[in-house]
């Protein structure tokens, strides 16, 4: 009966894991609407990031994310996502009346600053949107359309 129960709300669970995870690592209050596990692919619908200094204010959203996962490219390459897709990703971008960055963003630590390696072999964004907020001003906004970044031997790891 556990098994039936815990099998039924894996999906429940993941969300609530990755919500918890994502607060913990970026200090920021991150909300996800759901995440669908499957044997080869995970889906996260609606991802919202709200800014560290004021919970009331977005900082990043996004649609839908699609991972492809491949045990065969993970092992062999170490990029255990064959494809990401990546669906109307929104980042808010806050300046004072000077043209100050008041949008604070997490420090990563971890890596070092030199080495950086790229988790996924394909990466697709669509509708990517930058809107640009400063006091006294009305808001911009810059929109764009990627068809897909393939790493490539060359650029899986960058100094």
């Amino acid at each position: 009966m556990m098994l039936v129960v815990c099998a039924c709300a894996k999906n429940w669970i993941a969300t609530e894991l990755a919500q918890f995870v994502a607060k913990t690592v970026t200090g920021c209050e991150v909300n996800i609407e759901s995440i669908q596990l499957g044997f080869a692919s995970i889906v996260v619908d609606s991802i919202d990031v709200r800014e560290p200094a004021d919970t009331t204010l977005r900082q990043i959203t996004l649609k839908r994310a699609e991972i492809d996962l491949s045990l065969w490219n993970g092992f062999r390459h170490g990029k255990w996502a064959s494809r990401v897709l990546v669906s109307e990703p929104t980042l808010h971008l806050r300046f004072d009346c000077d043209g100050k960055l008041v949008s604070q963003f997490p420090k990563s630590e971890g890596e070092s600053e030199t080495s950086v390696s790229v988790p996924f072999h394909l990466l697709m964004v669509n509708d990517a949107r930058v809107v640009v907020h400063q006091t006294d001003r009305r808001p911009f906004h810059i929109r764009g359309r990627f068809s897909g970044v393939r790493t490539m031997p060359a650029l899986m790891s960058a100094s």
